[in-house]
């Protein structure tokens, strides 16, 4: 193995949180983003990622599962992928205290400990789905006219839009109400600054409104009044 290339140590994991693609077959799913820096510089434009697992040591025979992503777009340092997406692999190796993790990025590469992730702003795993277990649900429920709408053969699920085109689309704004701040502590709303992930303070913001900002970079809060409903 490579020495360690001690310039990638301010590898930054922002966020990690599991999830299965909403299809008739299981494919586990981590997604992973974070921050690199090379000597302070942030790296920008199209690198290769390679993502390796290791149980019990860092001999090349203890590799449990690699997987290699040719082109990447970084921003400012911030990258994301998904892991699984071309080589499936157990989600438990993230719960494994055992597992060390390397990121490749071109020729250079640093290994941390896999923890346990501290905060994420949502995070489930489901071994399947099946849109069949939703075939009794009311048609009219579904319609323009509605708030909801699903796009089995796609997988989308869409609110305050007739015609998703993500695995969750949300369209207008999103009212956040009666929030106890005391108990967030392990619940992190994450927006962007200068091209860099950011927690969002949700402090002293209960009755506002959660919108995206005027650059359309982020998210900002935002009185809302009281004859608003929670979608528009």
């Amino acid at each position: 193995m490579n020495k360690v290339k001690k310039f990638l140590i301010g590898l930054i994991l922002m966020t990690l949180s599991c999830y299965t693609l909403v299809y008739s077959v299981e494919v586990p799913i981590v997604r992973i983003e974070a921050n690199v820096s090379q000597t302070g510089v942030l790296a920008n434009g199209v690198q290769e990622v390679t993502l390796t697992l290791y149980k019990g040591g860092l001999e090349a025979s203890n590799v449990v599962w690699t997987e290699t992503h040719p082109t990447v777009n970084f921003t400012d340092g911030t990258f994301g992928v998904d892991l699984g997406a071309d080589v499936q692999f157990d989600p438990e190796y993230f719960n494994d205290p055992e597992i060390y993790f390397k990121l490749s990025i071109n020729e250079d590469e640093t290994l941390i400990t896999v923890n346990a992730v501290p905060k994420s702003i949502f995070s489930d795993e489901a071994g399947l789905v099946e849109w069949t277990n939703v075939a009794n649900i009311p048609e009219s429920l579904f319609q323009e006219s509605t708030v909801f709408t699903i796009d089995a053969v796609n997988g989308y699920f869409g609110i305050g839009t007739p015609t998703p085109d993500a695995t969750l689309h949300v369209s207008g704004d999103v009212k956040i109400e009666n929030l106890a701040t005391s108990t967030l502590s392990n619940h992190t709303l994450l927006s962007s600054e200068g091209g860099l992930l950011k927690a969002l303070d949700v402090s002293g913001q209960a009755e506002r409104g959660l919108r995206v900002n005027s650059d359309a970079s982020g998210f900002e809060f935002y009185q809302i009044s009281d004859s608003q409903g929670l979608l528009h």
